[in-house]
């Protein structure tokens, strides 16, 4: 491998790929990218001996490095031994990360705020939990993605969890298992891909495991791509549709989730399912410490801060006769549209004039006046147009003079393009003329 680096620009390895490969002595690369770096230990500091640069990329909110079956008083006892008179010696155990290390070193640091995987439902309980609401969501499904409703919470009155050491709610584990079995024989779900999280080890996730495979047999199982395990298991995963099980029950004593560590996991496993999330659970709110992220999820899912698709009054909707005038033409030819469509939240969110829906693609129209509003408007126009891009957004922008001038020729090009994506006249599944509206 050492005599083929310089054939290759660019290697992407597990970070023991290049231990074993790499000595750190030979010589440096330009710039070395470690992904996931809140769930590298500290071995994977050797990395930086091989880069003139290092870009650590990480969610410190998200789950750390378990040094699992490791006496942490012998690790004490090396660090003392072997680490006297270091700079932040006490970090170096192995529940350190790499970007726990990295921020301690560089303290400044750039915080990506969007997200693109799941809908802004599913997310938003993270990004109260941990992000402080600065999570901007730019995802919006596609008709044929869209699942309602996004979040589900579900009631196991007769759930219990087994009063010896073992953390199995089997009760709640088999009406999981019955609405998984139940979702794949529905048209909406062929195809999705799913994932079940025990929110209270792991053992539950090996008890719905082997109730599955009775369930679904072991193709279904592949071709839904079903995994069964707790959050460490869906760490940098995701899945169409997530189902989480609480375990908890009334008849077992239920301590308070309320470190860091806990609401780590919690965050993991509410932020994986990308169209839609149900969370399976035997206790109530009255059974539960207010201050325990297990309530704090429960409370959630009961009651969603949900991305409503109301129905309105069309013609209130338009910011002008012009925006009105366009759209009338498109519906016209028989397309589904609509206006005044926002991605993401109320206060961060970015607004689209018209979104042209097909089955399976869409199409951002833009309707540019021909009022000067000044070139600060215009670059803030043009950035929020790239960043929706980056989400996967195609535009197509229309001049008002242009549009006046001749309606019909300055329309073609749009009508083309429609054709061109796969977008038909009246086959958006059916939907109603509705405006996404703004997370509550």
């Amino acid at each position: 491998m050492q005599e083929a680096r310089d054939a290759v620009p660019v290697w992407i390895m597990p970070v023991h790929r290049i231990l074993e490969n790499l000595p750190p002595a030979g010589e440096r690369f330009n710039v070395v990218i470690v992904d996931e770096s809140s769930q590298s230990d500290i071995l994977s500091l050797s990395l930086l001996f091989r880069a003139e640069k290092a870009v650590i990329v990480g969610d410190d909110n998200q789950i750390s490095p378990e040094a699992i079956g490791i006496e942490q008083s012998q690790v004490h006892q090396l660090m003392e031994r072997h680490l006297q008179g270091i700079p932040q010696a006490g970090r170096f155990d192995l529940q350190t990360s790499l970007y726990d290390m990295a921020q301690i070193v560089f303290p400044g640091h750039l915080m990506l705020k969007e997200h693109f995987r799941s809908e802004p439902e599913i997310i938003q309980f993270s990004n109260d939990l941990m992000y402080g609401g600065e999570i901007q969501p730019l995802r919006l499904p596609q008709v044929s993605e869209i699942l309602e409703p996004p979040v589900l919470a579900v009631r196991v009155p007769e759930g219990w969890r087994d009063e010896g050491t073992r953390a199995i709610n089997e009760p709640e584990a088999r009406a999981l298992v019955e609405k998984v079995a139940e979702l794949c024989k529905r048209p909406e779900y062929i195809g999705r891909t799913m994932g079940v999280i025990s929110l209270q080890g792991e053992e539950q996730a090996r008890l719905i495991e082997e109730l599955l495979r009775e369930q679904l047999g072991e193709v279904e199982m592949i071709n839904r791509r079903i995994v069964c395990g707790d959050a460490y298991a869906f760490q940098g995963d995701e899945r169409d549709v997530m189902f989480l099980s609480m375990v908890a029950a009334p008849n077992v004593r239920i301590g308070g989730l309320v470190k860091r560590s806990d609401m780590q996991r919690f965050n993991v496993a509410a932020s994986r399912a990308r169209d839609q999330m149900w969370l399976f659970h035997s206790v109530g709110l009255e059974d539960l410490n207010p201050n325990c992220v297990r309530a704090r999820l429960l409370q959630y899912c009961l009651d969603p801060a949900r991305v409503t698709r109301k129905e309105q009054e069309v013609e209130h909707l338009f910011e002008s006769e012009f925006e009105r005038d366009v759209y009338r033409l498109i519906i016209a030819r028989g397309y589904t549209v609509r206006p005044q469509v926002r991605v993401g939240t109320p206060t961060k969110g970015y607004r689209i004039d018209l979104v042209i829906e097909g089955l399976r693609s869409r199409l951002a129209v833009e309707c540019d006046g021909d009022k000067w509003h000044g070139i600060e408007k215009w670059e803030e126009d043009r950035a929020r147009q790239m960043i929706l891009e980056r989400a996967g957004w195609k535009f197509w922008r229309i001049r008002g003079s242009a549009f006046y001038r001749n309606p019909g020729k300055v329309m073609e090009p749009l009508w083309r393009l429609l054709d061109e994506m796969g977008i038909e006249p009246g086959r958006a599944g059916g939907i109603k003329l509705l405006a996404k509206a703004a997370p509550q």
